[in-house]
């Protein structure tokens, strides 16, 4: 059996399915390598961690997973279902988020106006006559509106342009102050309007005739009454910071009335701030101080930014009076006698105003204030004397440390005893009797001495009759003897003492 050649077609047949095959295993391959290249792209973001990185155990991967994406990530997209509420948002933020003008903007309002004025001018002709109120209102603000936010950062709208523009910038307007005359003619004015219906201050100011701005007539106009702190005020303040942050406009009006943004502001961050601190300085505070002011100077406000805790205030005070070079030698008892006369002459003349006494002075105001403080508790008329100390070396101090010296209080003597107690007298000092302990057994075995004592005494005196010695006592004949007297008496004496002791204490004595 002869083989025949293959014909040139089943030839090109053969190789274009050997070609397919091959582009088939190569595309295979492709989306191999395709499939690798992912992982190890997914294994390389996984392993770019920062060296700092100290959690990486909370990281894990999970297979074939998608980063979450939002859902628009432009809500001011006209097509996001959130675009009505982000304009709103975005109103609400350009209304009360204020963004001043720096002085390029000015100065490029200023430029902007001018054109236009005369722009306006040439269309008009010399002939015009249009007020600058009038002429206020022709200006194209639009256009004013983008030459000045060229220069900003932040998009100016023509309102604010033209607000910026009347009320502080245009020549037109009145900004001088009152006088005595422009008062009466405002409260004339408001004397003929209603007291309950509300006042169109637009209409006052045309009224007035005066240039002045509705504002300006508003301000003068009505009668703010002053505020006062109080404790309900105060946890209203507070109560109004927790909820609206440091807003101040919405915090103020959640307190009073009368109470102006201002005035919340420095009274939380000056009283109830949980971040300020009160007391003394540490030595870190200090060190902060120092440097804060070698480089913002004197500028406390930006001071108080680098020492936390501590307002400008505070700062302030601290370097004037502890901390600045150049006050370092007015220490607080660096006082002479002439300062402390020079000083008791200022306070005299211009009363405690502490600040203007130490610049007289060259001294710090507190110092002033704490000297002042020590000479006025002090007594005037004292003066320092030279006071010999027991070591021979003379001392100054004050006549009023001095006491003199007061002579020692004199023992008392001792009660006499009894001349023929010689024998009791040592008895005791030999043996201790217990009743001499207690008082009236002490004071009973004296009474019974003295008898006995008195008794001896009369027998030993010379007599001619023998009577006893109760007899002689009572005896018209003892009356006439001074010895029997003098026994008599010393007798009566001796009985009665129970009787008068008992008479003080306001008992009674039975016989």
């Amino acid at each position: 059996m002869d083989l025949q050649p293959p014909t040139p077609k089943e030839l090109a047949l053969r190789a274009l399915k050997a070609n397919q095959d091959h582009q088939y295993a190569l595309a295979q391959q492709v989306q191999k390598l395709d499939a690798d290249l992912a992982e190890l792209d997914k294994l390389l973001a996984q392993a770019d961690v920062e060296d700092d990185a100290s959690d990486l155990e909370s990281d894990f991967y999970i297979p074939d997973a998608k980063p979450p994406v939002g859902p628009i990530r432009n809500f001011l997209h006209p097509e996001s279902p959130f675009y009505e509420d982000a304009m709103k948002r975005t109103r609400y933020l350009n209304f009360t988020v204020r963004h001043s003008m720096s002085p390029k903007e000015v100065d490029a309002l200023k430029g902007a106006v001018n054109a236009e004025l005369r722009r306006v001018e040439q269309l008009e002709g010399s002939s015009s006559s249009s007020t600058d109120s009038q002429m206020v209102d022709k200006l194209n603000w639009p256009i004013i509106a983008e030459k000045v936010s060229d220069l900003s950062s932040v998009t100016r709208t023509a309102e604010e342009c033209k607000i910026k523009w009347i009320g502080d910038l245009s020549t037109a307007i009145n900004r001088g102050p009152w006088s005595p005359a422009d008062m009466q003619a405002l409260q004339k004015i408001l004397k003929r309007k209603p007291r309950q219906a509300s006042v169109n201050w637009v209409e006052v100011a045309q009224e007035l005739g005066t240039n002045r701005l509705p504002i300006d007539c508003m301000r003068q106009g009505l009668e703010r009454t002053r505020f006062t702190w109080n404790a309900d005020s105060d946890q209203k303040l507070i109560d109004a910071v927790n909820q609206y942050g440091t807003a101040w406009s919405l915090v103020a009006k959640y307190v009073s009335p009368d109470v102006t943004p201002a005035q919340c502001s420095s009274r939380y961050q000056r009283s109830f701030d949980p971040t300020l601190r009160h007391g003394a300085w540490s030595v870190e505070e200090d060190k902060r101080l120092v440097a804060a002011v070698a480089g913002y100077g004197k500028s406390w406000a930006e001071v108080a930014t680098v020492v936390p805790g501590r307002t400008n205030e505070q700062c302030r005070d601290r370097w004037t009076n502890t901390l600045d070079p150049a006050k370092a030698s007015n220490k607080k008892d660096d006082w002479t006698e002439e300062l402390d006369k020079r000083l008791m002459e200022a306070v005299k003349t211009m009363g405690r105003k502490w600040k203007d006494i130490g610049a007289q002075l060259g001294r710090p105001a507190k110092h002033c204030q704490i000297r002042y403080g020590q000479q006025n508790n002090q007594d005037p008329q004292e003066e320092e004397d030279d006071v010999a100390t027991p070591s021979g070396h003379a001392s100054k101090c004050r006549a009023k440390d001095v006491s003199p010296q007061v002579p020692p209080r004199p023992r008392p003597k001792p009660r006499p005893l009894p001349k023929n107690d010689s024998a009791r007298r040592g008895t005791k000092r030999a043996t201790p009797d217990l009743d001499e302990y207690h008082p009236q057994k002490k004071r009973a075995k004296q009474n019974s001495a003295l008898k006995e004592d008195a008794v001896e005494s009369s027998n030993s005196q010379p007599s001619d009759d023998s009577v006893s010695p109760r007899d002689s006592e009572w005896t018209p004949a003892d009356k006439s003897s001074p010895s029997n007297t003098k026994k008599k008496r010393m007798a009566l004496q001796v009985d009665d003492l129970p009787r008068r002791r008992s008479a003080r204490l306001g008992g009674k004595v039975t016989d």
